[in-house]
């Protein structure tokens, strides 16, 4: 990679990454173009033509991070980011074709960026990775992986339209004297 990102001899170690050598991904449902679903059919009242208006046939409904449903295309960037202010390298995109497999997309994408970028250190994401994927970039890449634990309860918007107090996953590792 130019610009002196994702350099397998650049700063950093594997204890310490730098971040110039770590990739930064998240999905986006992208607004449709069309408002109709797929075989939506509509009826000329001054022709009885029957007509199928335009759609994406790729759509579905997708779970944004906010709780809230979303019909739309789902897409996963993957970008690396400069020092400088507003740089960012788009280095792959991909379309996620089931709802709920962004993450399983994402890590697909990363497997595949890992042989020709050897200078990548690891990824940062945000709650969508959980452990099978973290095992995966763990193991089989050897990457560090970024992200915030996902919460136990909470950080939603109900029914009624309140948001929810987000509740943190706590566990108990160990006692020491």
């Amino acid at each position: 990679m130019t610009v002196g990102l994702l350099d397998p001899d650049g700063p950093g170690s594997w204890t310490h990454p730098d971040l110039s050598r770590m990739l930064y991904a998240d999905g986006k449902v992208v607004t449709l173009l069309f408002r109709a679903k797929p075989g939506v059919k509509m009826l000329d009242k001054r022709t009885s033509d029957v007509n199928y208006p335009r759609a994406e046939h790729d759509a579905a409904l997708h779970v944004e991070g906010t709780g809230e449903m979303v019909w739309g295309t789902k897409f996963v960037l993957i970008a690396a980011r400069h020092p400088h202010p507003e740089s960012r390298f788009i280095v792959n995109a991909a379309h996620v074709p089931t709802p709920g497999g962004e993450a399983a997309t994402a890590v697909d994408r990363f497997v595949e960026l890992a042989e020709v970028l050897p200078g990548a250190q690891g990824v940062v994401y945000d709650t969508a990775l959980r452990g099978v994927h973290h095992q995966r970039l763990m193991r089989d890449l050897g990457w560090v992986s970024v992200n915030r634990v996902a919460a136990a309860a909470g950080s939603r918007k109900q029914c009624n339209g309140k948001k929810r107090k987000r509740i943190e996953k706590t566990t108990y590792v160990e006692t020491k004297p």
